[in-house]
């Protein structure tokens, strides 16, 4: 296994598979349009992402994680006015994880909500 590291271009892996087994990179990870047809931006060992409803997503893992004890992050666009939330949705699945987008604020609960910019990504369970 080899590891480079270019000053400018950060953290380089010379085969796209060491990736996945690297506990301090992402095992999985995708940007994706979570609005009209679902469509992928870019991704790595995501094959594909099922649109389950308004605000409701499974990322299905080209390559099943070895356990469902890794940790996800996520983000998507935010108004000038509203917060959004991506967060899973249930427990965590070794095949893949179904995270809901949703609209919080103090006065009303979660309202789910699809959103154009979502990002996700997954660490561990390698």
């Amino acid at each position: 296994m080899s590891l480079v590291v270019h000053g400018t271009n950060g953290l380089t892996f010379n085969d796209a598979s060491l990736q996945s087994s690297a506990l301090q990179a992402a095992s999985a990870w995708a940007k994706f349009n979570g609005t009209g047809t679902v469509a992928i931006n870019d991704s790595f060992n995501v094959s594909s992402i099922t649109d389950n409803g308004v605000g409701d997503y499974t990322l299905n893992f080209t390559t099943a994680m070895a356990s469902a004890n890794y940790t996800m992050a996520g983000a998507c666009e935010q108004t000038a006015t509203s917060l959004f939330s991506v967060m899973p949705q249930g427990a965590h699945g070794t095949a893949g994880l179904r995270v809901e987008t949703s609209y919080v604020n103090a006065t009303t609960n979660r309202t789910k909500l699809d959103r154009v910019y979502i990002s996700v990504a997954c660490f561990g369970g390698v």
